[in-house]
């Protein structure tokens, strides 16, 4: 039975007395089946993050036409032949998940057993698949911006500088979603960046408002993912500057009120007047109210820029 094949038998019977002639036996047929190989050898290696679930179960197969019986499968975690059996998902078939959302950095092994129950069939062992978890990515914070601007007119451009994420490590493509949060939950934020690595929040809006950035790689099984700092920004509202009537008429040397305007915005006021001058408006004062002088005659348009610190 040491080479695999078809072989028939027969056998001749004689009888030594009695003029009785040989007679021939039915024919037997011995099938010898080749000890059982794999055709299918588990995928050599994959890489995944801490946490993570490979994406495509660890498969094998046997080669048609070897091995004879019915056929097990056993799939050990380790290094053979010191693996201990496996308690994934599919242990005792072709395909196997191993659990690996509860193991460490570093790299972890495994092998099937294939097995017939016929008669001195030898079990087939496949190869080694080796899965190795690594950190996820790291980032950057993108919380290095001003965080404090005044309302923007809708339509205009964002009065913010763009939040911006660097990423390293992990494996793959970096795929980002940023998410803001308004008070009322967070959510996925739109327009045409919210899912690049920078990111322009909008400033039409008054409030304050929470932003982070989800950076993640395919396949989403391998857990490579990872969420940047929270940055915390304000929108002020607009600043408001009235100015009242305070348009006026007197002779040389009269006296007026002094002029003054009602600004509303935030932090610290400061004010410059100007007098419209042909040749350049003049600066005049950098004070709140500003008295003009009266003693020339003429027509003078006085006018006051406000800035606001925050």
């Amino acid at each position: 039975t040491n080479v695999d094949g078809v072989f028939e038998y027969y056998c001749v019977v004689s009888f030594s007395s009695g003029g009785c002639s040989t007679v021939t036996s039915s024919t037997i047929t011995i099938v010898i089946m080749p000890d059982p190989t794999i055709d299918t050898q588990p995928l050599a290696n994959d890489t995944i993050c801490y946490g993570g679930t490979i994406a495509t179960p660890l498969t094998v197969s046997y080669t048609a036409g070897t091995g004879v019986g019915n056929i097990t499968y056993q799939w050990y975690d380790g290094v053979f032949p010191i693996g201990t059996v496996g308690t994934g998902t599919g242990a005792n078939t072709d395909s196997y998940t191993p659990i690996t959302d509860i193991l460490g950095i570093g790299s972890y092994y495994y092998y099937a057993i294939i097995s017939f129950d016929g008669n001195d069939c030898q079990d087939a062992i496949s190869d080694s698949a080796q899965i190795v978890i690594i950190p996820d990515p790291i980032v950057t914070s993108p919380c290095n911006i001003p965080d404090t601007v005044c309302q923007t007119s809708t339509g205009a451009p964002s009065a913010f500088l763009p939040l911006t994420t660097t990423a390293t490590g992990g494996i793959g493509t970096y795929n980002y979603q940023w998410w803001v949060n308004d008070g009322s939950g967070f959510v996925m934020a739109t327009g045409p960046d919210a899912t690049t690595a920078s990111y322009t929040p909008p400033s039409n809006v008054v409030g304050t408002f929470d932003y982070f950035c989800v950076v993640s790689q395919n396949p989403t099984s391998a857990n490579c993912s990872v969420n940047t700092d929270t940055c915390t920004l304000v929108v002020n509202p607009a600043p408001i500057v009235n100015t009242p009537p305070q348009n006026d008429s007197l002779c040389v040397d009269g006296i007026i009120p002094d002029l003054y305007v009602i600004p509303t915005g935030p932090g610290i006021i400061t004010y410059e007047w100007f007098r419209v001058e042909t040749l350049g408006d003049v600066s005049v004062a950098t004070t709140a109210t500003y008295s003009p002088a009266t003693n020339v005659d003429g027509v003078f348009e006085y006018y006051c820029v406000v800035s606001f610190s925050s």
